[in-house]
This record gives structure tokens, sequence and C-alpha cells, in this order.
């Protein structure tokens, strides 16, 4: 597992430099914050070979944005625990997370991704609240 708050992949040969520390160090899973993608930069130009890349953009303003590259060959999707719970507003544009369901060596993981910038648009609490009730949820 990789974290890095990358400050920009969007700027020149930031995902090659991305590509070849995942590659060195033999990483499975990367965690990116601050990933700065925005919607119009397709996938394929910040793709990573024999990984499969994960996003969530930040739409509404300049930084932010998170995404995953996972290894090729791992089980792995995005998903929204406890979707039938409607105070879990995963769909809120201020929250930047995205969870990650991986089968890594026939074991269940869940990952969560989420960028809490130093001037957030929401309340702290708003944050953590929508983490544990998700954490909380029923299988």
């Amino acid at each position: 597992m990789f974290l890095l708050n990358a400050t920009s992949l969007a700027k020149n040969n930031a995902v090659q430099h991305l590509q070849c520390d995942i590659s060195t160090y033999n990483i499975d899973v990367a965690l990116i914050v601050e990933s700065w993608f925005r919607p119009f930069i397709v996938d394929e130009a910040v793709s990573v070979d024999n990984y499969n890349i994960f996003r969530n953009d930040r739409t509404k303003r300049k930084g932010g944005g998170i995404a995953a590259y996972v290894r090729e060959g791992l089980d792995g999707k995005v998903i929204v625990p406890n979707p039938q719970d409607s105070t879990v507003r995963y769909n809120n544009c201020n929250l930047e997370m995205m969870w990650l369901e991986l089968v890594f060596y026939k074991q269940l993981f869940f990952i969560l991704c989420c960028y809490h910038p130093p001037k957030p648009r929401y309340c702290a609490t708003d944050l953590q609240n929508t983490c544990t009730r998700a954490i909380s949820a029923p299988a």
C-alpha cells in the first residue's frame, strides 16, 4: 500500500514519476490525494501500465480529488457502503472520499481513500460521521 499527497498529478511528467515509484517499490495499491484531476482528463492520459485507475475528481474548485491505482489482476472495485442509509451523503461533492473493495490473496479488504483539505467546505464532524456510519453499517 502506498499513500501519496501528490499536489497535482495533472502537471507534466507527474504520472510518469508515480509509475516509476510504484513499479520500483512493487506497489499493489497506490492511493493518491490531491490528484487535481478534472472530469475532462481522460483515464488514458493519467493511466499507469499494469494498473487500473479509480477516480473521484473534485469538480467545483481547484485542487483536491482522489485516485487509486490498483495492480491489474487484483479484484477491485469502487463501492458505496450501506447505500440504503440516506443520511450517508456519498454524493456530497464537498466530501472527497472513495471506498474500494479489494480481494488480495483470497482476503477481502475495504479501503477508504479520502482527502480532508486544510479549509474544508464542510464541518469536520460530517466527514467523521459519514465514515463511522459506513463502517458500522450492517452487512
